[in-house]
């Protein structure tokens, strides 16, 4: 039995290693970030908070239309996504304001 409880502590000890303090020194360098951003989720240094709002439907159709019109314009590696569209035309509108 004692076989079984050393083989637990040294499995116990092995584990808790994760958690000791250690230098935070990286073992390679990060690599640049030169690329563009993947479409999908935004990355975490964004902060962004999610919000419903009603808006009337034939504004939101005008929105979509415009959306489009936008989108065809460019090539296929700049297309903007809609979410990003509509939260360009409300920053554009609010610094009109």
């Amino acid at each position: 039995m004692s076989d079984a409880k050393q083989a637990q502590d040294q499995l116990s000890a092995l584990f808790s290693q994760r958690f000791d303090e250690r230098d935070a020194t990286p073992t390679e360098e990060p690599p640049r970030a030169t690329k563009r951003r993947k479409r999908g989720r935004p990355p975490k240094s964004v902060k962004r908070k999610t919000a419903s709002f009603f808006i009337v439907p034939e504004l939101l159709a005008r929105l979509d239309d415009a959306y489009y019109q936008f989108n065809a314009g460019l090539s296929k590696e700049t297309r903007m996504s809609r979410a990003e569209f509509r939260e360009m035309v409300l920053e554009k509108s609010l610094e009109q304001l």
